[in-house]
């Protein structure tokens, strides 16, 4: 069977930080992370880590396994 690999690119705009964080610091705790609360901590663990933790919780699709996944914080001008 031939493998095939995709990228997929999400753009996320958060627009409520703490419930953000606080999603991440849930799903973190169901999943059994010894150290969930890191997640709402500014100082600790930035957006892109918590966006690791709600988009790429370890489940993959049926018929595919997520190779990697990688988060980042850009800043982009908004029309705001």
């Amino acid at each position: 069977m031939t493998k095939t690999y995709l990228r997929v690119t999400i753009d996320l705009m958060v627009y409520d930080e703490h419930e953000f964080r606080l999603a991440a610091q849930n799903r973190a705790a169901q999943d059994g992370d010894v150290d969930p609360v890191r997640f709402m901590l500014v100082e600790q663990t930035d957006l892109s880590e918590c966006a690791q933790m709600l988009l790429d919780p370890g489940v993959s699709p049926p018929g595919s396994t997520i190779d990697q996944s990688m988060g980042e914080n850009v800043d982009l001008c908004s029309g705001d």
